[in-house]
């Protein structure tokens, strides 16, 4: 008993509970002693988990730390604002070295801290920020353990949930399936880029662009490819079906099959025009090159915006039920 009452006094304060690590990590910390958690607002966390010990407050209020760290002799600090819009990282550094000011001021023995890698080369806004992040923690009173993580991959697609619960090998045929049948969005692609599948042209034009986006095949220049392919079938110097020639080894025929050189020949497609603003193909008119890299450019801001969003929310959905899928499915 005065085991478990010594225990509980050695309360550790829990921020960024809420999120995707701070979940996974709190109920190991509650079977060590007592948890509190800080959140911005208590009352929807207790009504998603009830019997937790939540308090309200923000790391950017000093006063609010104080009481939350008040009897607290550990703390994680596990938070960001990089979806709070320009100069999240001057809030970032402030919030953090307010913290570390009362964190010292409440007596906590240890901080720790769950940052980024330091790149070799020139780091993101968002990776400048928990880089910057640590070294304001670090530089307070109390000692302050950094951890820098990379990708951090984990419970939360549906495909995880089945490899974790059940097994891997129910897991594997849920992703082949699922890829199957988003790489067989491509017919889609080549139906709508007839004009005829539905009768409103808008509407080929909606599901081709959606189902091209998800592929990464932009819609504009697949149109063009195809078109030129209908007129010039097997011709070997002007269909653009044959421009590339198949394997003819078993080994090229087993690389040719993997998908590999049809992601490479995507993405390389993106880069060109999106990047670089070069259209070289022939079957391009030269009235439609601008077209096409606007079209390229327009989808790699799309991608760039699924990233953004899902380092933002550190949801890994895109990765498991669309990427991953479709990787294998190809």
């Amino acid at each position: 008993m005065a085991d478990r009452v010594a225990r509980d006094e050695r309360r550790i304060l829990l921020t960024g509970a809420t999120g995707f690590v701070g979940s996974a990590l709190h109920p190991r910390l509650v079977r060590r002693g007592a948890v509190r958690c800080l959140t911005r607002d208590a009352v929807r966390a207790r009504a998603r988990r009830p019997g937790v010990d939540w308090i309200e407050g923000d790391v950017a209020d000093e006063a609010a730390c104080a009481r939350a760290l008040d009897g607290c002799v550990a703390a994680y600090y596990l938070v960001h604002s990089i979806g709070e819009g320009a100069g999240f990282r001057r809030r970032e550094v402030e919030s953090a070295s307010r913290f570390a000011r009362a964190a010292a001021a409440a007596g906590v023995e240890r901080i720790v801290y769950l940052g980024g890698v330091a790149p070799a080369r020139t780091p993101s806004e968002h990776l400048r920020s928990r880089l910057e992040v640590g070294e304001a923690l670090r530089a307070g009173p109390v000692p302050t353990i950094e951890l820098r993580a990379s990708m951090i991959i984990g419970h939360g697609s549906l495909s995880w949930l089945v490899s974790s619960r059940y097994s891997l090998g129910l897991a594997l045929p849920l992703i082949a399936l699922q890829g199957y049948f988003v790489a067989f969005l491509f017919m889609a692609v080549h139906e709508t880029a007839h004009k005829t599948a539905f009768a409103s042209r808008a509407l080929n034009l909606i599901v081709g662009h959606i189902s091209s986006f998800l592929i990464l095949l932009p819609y504009e220049y697949y149109c063009l490819f195809h078109w030129d392919h209908h007129r010039f079938t097997q011709d070997p110097a002007r269909d653009p079906e044959l421009a590339v020639p198949l394997p003819i080894t078993r080994l090229g025929l087993a690389w040719y099959w993997s998908g590999v050189p049809t992601w490479i020949g995507r993405a390389r497609l993106l880069f060109m025009h999106g990047v670089r603003g070069v259209v070289r193909a022939p079957w391009v008119p030269e009235a439609k090159r601008a077209l096409v890299v606007r079209e390229a450019r327009c989808y790699l801001l799309g991608y760039a915006t699924v990233t953004a969003v899902s380092i933002a929310t550190g949801s890994l959905a895109a990765l498991w039920l669309w990427l991953l899928p479709l990787a294998v499915g190809q």
